[in-house]
């Protein structure tokens, strides 16, 4: 299966491929001719998409600029075609709402009965994905109207230019540019223009450059013309214009420079994010510079005629008016402003304050009054005007102090991009400092250097210093430098293991955001940290020096105490197996510690030693307890693979996620008890990545941590942990299997062989057969678990309305159970099938000659096939699988078919599924998917599973002895002929 890729990756190189073929968005020119262009929307909110996916859904080059999702067009009575494949898009959430807690943890309930809200910031932003449809993809849709703008796209355009500020000198020639040294736009004199369309046009593109400005939206506007950074300002300078164009309806003219569109390309496919990062700066210029075609001061209001009628203001703005008023009136302004504040759309909160400032200042015989009916109620109407006024206030505060543009929230998680400092800080004389290995490509962009003789980096003489403060003020080069300076009473740092930073943070630690480290904060107990204290700095500076004296000793007694404890445990279990020691050794390594005695776990990718290790204390500093990781980051690969799995309709406990590269089961929402309908892989080695899907709804989705790259060190210390968490893993879960079984014996004394049917059988139409029980009432169906070996492993436990579940921890992977206790050595063939009825059914319609086998769901079949050929390598198979249709009509697959293949190719045997008479299966595909549905419900019956299995049994004889050296035959359908009846059952 190909692996996904990520939503800006599919993005960046559809528009590498447009741009090469000059078809990209902002490539194709446009005349507005008065006639707006209107950016995709979604026409159920009647909002336009913005940044990254507008840009997306423009390249899907659809004329329709309507979009929805298959539910919004089926709320409208629309229906997207059959077959039609929807564009998904991504959306950020950067803020969460939260129960309000007191400082006692408990929720704070509000006057209504319920609990109070706030909205918290989330260190990093979720991210979530929808799927979309163009109207052209969609029937029973309107047709498109478009009506002439209510405005004059140059006046608008002149308005923004002159209410900017932007100083504007018009020179002959033909060149148009914006001079950061100036801080001014140059364009060739307005006759020299085609018209006043291509006039604005080159002047807004202009107006966007401007804007990066470090006084307005202080974009990186440094580097030289034809360089790699003035293309990427460019870019977001054309994207920007068009959506100003869009917006407005003014003309759109691309530059076709050749260099811009290579500089483009290669900027794309370097990095990928590097569209993300443009898009969301376009937005940025796009909304700065649209907010100066609204500016409109209240002394400007003033000095507008009392006069003033409705004809004199267009009638989108007439619109905001009305509907501000009635929330006004109707007291429901503060529901408007709680939605403009979720949704972060700062331009229509702007606006409504405007309005809501307008009416304040208008006299009852003022201009706004002449447009709208003034309130019957006076007074009543001012106590509503200063309730509004305070809801604004405290929203406009709480925009301007917590909400951020997107480029800006999205910046801490984009590749980092050097910016020019305000402020310099520069030495004549090289500065050494410790940089982290996870740092060293940004301190590596900001001017640092290393030193391969002192194996340091340092900052060169004349590099601004001020960008490296975050790592001069980490405690190990605070401790290298020469100063007096004690650390902050309040603050004690500690060494934290990320293993164990939940232990730590019980017990009162903090994490401190610019330390990058655990902190004890003032009035704790310090002595509860005692065992992740940090050596005081002069220590460390000691211990830092070329010539400091190894740790020999402690070393040794560290190893010694190890080595005892472990050999503690060995004698308290009394278990004569030697454990394994895993240890965490990078690659440049591997040869001395093979040199003491290391051993490569192939199948757990990890150095080891087993418990008698003879030295210990020399292979002791590669033990996992004895490495250090990098600083914590803001979300760990496990807590980031958390939230996909929850994502995906997974319930996250008990451990979860297990990241060691091993298949896990886990329950999802919806399951019923002892389900596990989830499946995930994933990994922390390298990059950490993996893979969920939900077997329930048949999402499945491929994972990457975002920002996570490992050093050697790091990817040997986390498979070793790995491993060594494996290893207890599989012990505990040995454990409770055995457990599991004892209960299993212990319960059976009290069980029933079966006699009579029961509930179940009944509805099977299966008679009972030696080795499956029963309780006391002869109600529920309990069926043994066995291994190949005949060990008992696990109970299936039967309900009389066909529940079915397995003993809780039991063993069921490779688990199967012989219909009737048969000995499989004196069978001549050996029918596998899936569940007990359908092997039961398949019993009895054939002779004695025939054993069959259950392995209790399709998942299990191979592994059990697995099993049988290894322990009966000379005798004929065959797999009678279940054709699970209503499932591929679901998810696209069906799980019987191809795990009876997967079997079939096992056992190196044909596979063989049910034929129904014609009709029965394509009416009621659910009801008709094995070999008891052929028997129970099909017209062709019994005497079919006879003649169908039977038939082929036969032709298996036929052509045994090249058994091995065939390849199995995809399964085959019999044709539906009549049968004969055959004189009766086996039993």
């Amino acid at each position: 299966m190909t692996a996904k890729k990520p939503f800006y990756q599919q993005v960046a190189d559809k528009l590498i491929e447009q741009l090469q073929q000059g078809t990209a968005p902002w490539q194709k020119p446009w005349d507005g001719e008065g006639m707006p262009d209107h950016m995709p929307h979604n026409t159920i909110t009647g909002r336009r998409y913005r940044g990254i996916n507008n840009l997306w859904l423009l390249a899907q080059q659809r004329q329709d600029p309507r979009w929805m999702t298959y539910k919004q067009a089926a709320a409208i009575g629309a229906q997207v075609r059959k077959g039609e494949k929807g564009t998904v898009i991504e959306y950020w959430k950067f803020t969460e709402e939260i129960n309000k807690t007191d400082e006692q943890g408990r929720e704070i309930i509000g006057a209504d009965g319920k609990p109070e809200k706030q909205t918290v910031q989330l260190e990093r932003p979720k991210v979530f994905h929808a799927v979309v449809f163009n109207a052209e993809q969609i029937d029973n849709l309107p047709p498109l109207e478009i009506s002439p703008l209510a405005w004059n796209p140059d006046e608008r355009a002149e308005t923004i230019l002159r209410n900017s500020g932007a100083l504007i000198q018009h020179r002959a020639g033909d060149r148009a540019f914006y001079s950061l040294r100036t801080d001014s736009i140059t364009l060739p004199l307005r006759e020299q223009f085609a018209d006043a369309g291509h006039y604005y046009a080159v002047a807004l593109h202009e107006l966007g450059h401007w804007t990066g400005h470090e006084t307005r939206l202080n974009r990186d506007m440094s580097h030289p013309f034809g360089s790699e950074g003035y293309a990427r300002e460019e870019l977001r300078a054309e994207i920007a214009s068009l959506m100003l164009s869009q917006d407005l309806g003014v003309s759109f003219h691309p530059k076709q420079h050749a260099s811009y569109v290579d500089s483009w390309i290669k900027a794309l496919q370097d990095d990928p994010m590097e569209i993300m990062r443009a898009a969301a700066d376009a937005e940025k210029i796009h909304a700065y510079v649209m907010e100066l075609a609204q500016m409109q001061t209240v002394e400007q209001q003033q000095e507008e005629s009392m006069g003033q009628t409705q004809q004199n203001i267009d009638e989108a703005s007439l619109d905001a008016e009305r509907q501000a008023l009635q929330a006004v009136q109707d007291g429901s302004i503060a529901e408007s402003v709680d939605s403009l504040v979720k949704e972060h759309r700062v331009s229509d909160l702007k606006q409504l304050d405007a309005i809501v400032a307008t009416i304040e200042e208008s006299g009852r015989q003022g201009a706004f009054w002449q447009r709208h009916q003034p309130p019957a109620d006076e007074a009543a109407f001012l106590v509503k005007l200063v309730e509004a006024r305070t809801v604004l206030d405290d929203a406009v505060h709480q925009m301007a102090a917590e909400v951020e543009s997107v480029a800006e929230q999205l910046q801490p998680f984009l590749p980092p991009q050097s910016d020019d400092e305000t402020v310099k800080i520069v030495s004549d004389e090289k500065r050494y400092v410790q940089i982290p290995y996870a740092d060293k490509n940004e301190a590596k962009a900001l001017g640092a250097r290393w030193d391969k003789e002192k194996k340091s980096w340092y900052i060169p003489p004349g590099v601004n210093q001020a960008p490296f403060e975050k790592w001069l003020n980490s405690p190990v080069n605070q401790a290298q430098t020469v100063s007096t300076t004690e650390p902050a009473a309040d603050k004690i740092l500690i060494d934290v293991p990320y293993r164990e930073k939940n232990d730590a943070r019980a017990l009162g630690a903090r994490w401190d955001k610019e330390q990058k480290s655990w902190y004890i904060p003032a009035g704790t107990n310090a002595a509860l940290f005692a065992r992740w204290m940090q050596a005081k700095p002069e220590v460390v500076a000691e211990e830092a020096a070329p010539d400091s004296m190894p740790q020999d000793a402690a070393v040794e007694q560290q190893a010694a105490a190890v080595q005892q404890e472990r050999q503690a445990i060995r004698q308290q279990q009394g278990d004569q197996t030697l454990e394994r020691v895993y240890l965490a050794v990078p690659y440049a390594e591997r040869g001395a510690a093979k040199e003491q005695g290391a051993r490569w776990d192939k199948a757990n990718k990890s150095w080891y030693i087993t418990s008698d290790h003879p030295n210990l204390s020399a292979v002791a500093k590669w033990l996992p307890e004895n490495q250090a990781l990098q600083s914590e980051p803001a979300m760990s690969p496990q807590e980031e693979f958390a939230d996909k799995l929850r994502e995906l309709g997974c319930v996250v406990e008990k451990g979860h996620p297990f990241m060691d590269g091993q298949k896990h089961r886990i329950t999802t929402v919806g399951d019923k008890a002892g389900e596990k309908s989830g499946f995930y892989i994933a990994y922390l080695d390298g990059h950490p990545a993996g893979y969920v899907k939900n077997n329930r709804t048949g999402q499945e989705e491929r994972w990457k941590a975002k920002g996570h790259s490992l050093s050697p060190a790091e990817k040997a210390k986390l498979a070793a942990e790995s491993a060594s968490k494996l290893q207890q893993r599989e012990e505990q879960k040995r454990q409770a299997q055995e457990a599991a079984v004892e209960r299993i014996k212990h319960y059976m004394r009290g069980y029933q062989p079966v006699s009579e049917p029961t509930p179940y059988l009944q509805t099977k139409g299966i008679q009972p057969q030696p080795g499956i029980f029963t309780d006391r009432t002869g109600q529920k169906t309990y069926i043994p678990v066995y291994n190949i070996e005949g060990e008992l492993r696990s109970m299936q436990y039967i309900q009389p309305d066909g529940t079915k579940r397995f003993a809780k921890d039991s063993q069921q992977e490779g688990g199967l159970h012989v219909v009737g206790a048969r000995d499989l050595q004196t069978a001549s063939t050996i029918v596998l099938a899936e569940g007990y009825a359908t092997a039961a059914t398949i019993n009895e319609a054939t002779d004695e000659t025939v054993a069959c086998v259950a392995a209790f769901n399709s998942g299990n079949l191979p592994l059990v096939a697995a099993e049988l050929s290894r322990r009966y390598p000379e005798k004929q198979f065959l797999v009678a699988g279940d054709d699970d249709l209503a499932v591929q009509a679901k998810q696209g697959r069906n799980p019987g078919r191809e795990k009876a293949m997967e079997a079939a190719a096992v056992l190196n045997c044909p596979a063989v599924l049910p034929v129904f008479a014609p009709g029965e299966q394509s009416a009621d595909q659910k009801a008709f998917t094995d070999f008891n549905d052929l028997a129970q419900k099909s017209a062709f019956g019994r005497e079919g599973v006879a003649k169908q299995i039977g038939e082929k049994i036969r032709a298996q004889a036929v052509t045994q002895t090249a058994r091995h050296d065939r390849k199995p035959p995809q399964p085959e359908r019999e044709q539906a002929v009549a049968v004969k009846k055959r004189s009766g059952p086996r039993r």
